[in-house]
């Protein structure tokens, strides 16, 4: 289980260095290359997309915290060109190497189902409504969560996050990472009639990224609160593009006022009052 991560782990410290030190800076700088490459090459504004991956606390939660799921992470990423190009084969194989990583990527694999198409197609809508369900009749739902990670190293995920007291997702962050989904609605059919691919891609992962956080918020947010890492950094590519192309030129700038001024105040909530870092 996860043994690519390891051996990647193996091969750092046998060729390079046994330091500590060395061996997590050499994952982030595998890390933040990746980001740089992902984000330069498909934001329409590269310095908004890297100020809300920053400003929302991705960076200490995964690049200092969960380095081996994020591991994963970015080589999901480097899946996006051929998603575009709807080759899913070599998608796949991405996302299986990933898996080698951290098993969770492996749920990349349906949303790759999902989130073909328009904004707000079919199939996203029927995921919509499949998450309001699991928030309604959540004890149900968990009970399905638990038969159906039983043969994974994700077994007895329920009654472990329950034995830690693990509350779930705190609703602002809850909130703040539904915002490109809400976006993306609010502007659906925008969206659909420029017919930008990377853009209708990015809105209905965000949708999924959205689903999974108020699944999180409602059960677990040490364990299905790690899952949606895998489509929120679409959203920073979405959200600059909205604010870009469908706010009218005398707004934009009060949008991205908007937009830093709430994500500045996220991120002081968190760094100071959540984890008491300042």
């Amino acid at each position: 289980k996860d043994t690519g991560f390891y051996l990647l782990s193996s091969l750092i410290k046998i060729i390079i260095s046994k330091d500590p030190r060395v061996y997590f800076w050499i994952l982030a700088v595998i890390h933040s290359i990746i980001l740089i490459w992902f984000f330069n090459n498909f934001s329409n504004s590269y310095i908004t997309s890297v100020f809300l991956f920053v400003a929302s606390t991705d960076y200490i939660s995964w690049m200092f915290n969960g380095i081996r799921q994020f591991t994963a992470v970015v080589i999901v990423l480097l899946a996006t060109p051929f998603i575009l190009k709807r080759k899913y084969l070599v998608a796949v194989l991405f996302v299986l190497l990933a898996s080698t990583m951290h098993q969770s990527a492996l749920i990349v694999l349906p949303v790759l189902i999902i989130a073909r198409g328009d904004a707000w197609n079919k199939r996203t809508l029927i995921f919509t409504v499949l998450v309001l369900l699991a928030v309604v009749f959540v004890d149900q739902f968990t009970d399905i969560l638990n038969d159906s990670l039983s043969g994974t190293q994700y077994k007895n995920v329920v009654s472990d996050y329950t034995s830690i007291n693990d509350n779930g997702t705190n609703i602002l962050r809850v909130f703040v990472y539904s915002v490109p989904a809400f976006a993306s609605l609010f502007f659906r059919k925008q969206i659909n009639e420029k017919g930008n691919i990377l853009i209708k891609l990015c809105a209905n992962v965000s949708i999924v990224s959205a689903g999974l956080y108020w699944i999180s918020m409602a059960t677990s947010g040490v364990f299905l609160g790690r899952l949606p890492i895998y489509f929120s950094l679409y959203g920073y590519i979405l959200i600059p593009w909205i604010i870009s192309n469908l706010i009218k030129n005398d707004y934009k700038k009060y949008a991205y006022s908007i937009m830093v001024i709430l994500y500045l105040i996220l991120y002081y909530y968190q760094m100071s009052v959540r984890w008491n870092l300042f």
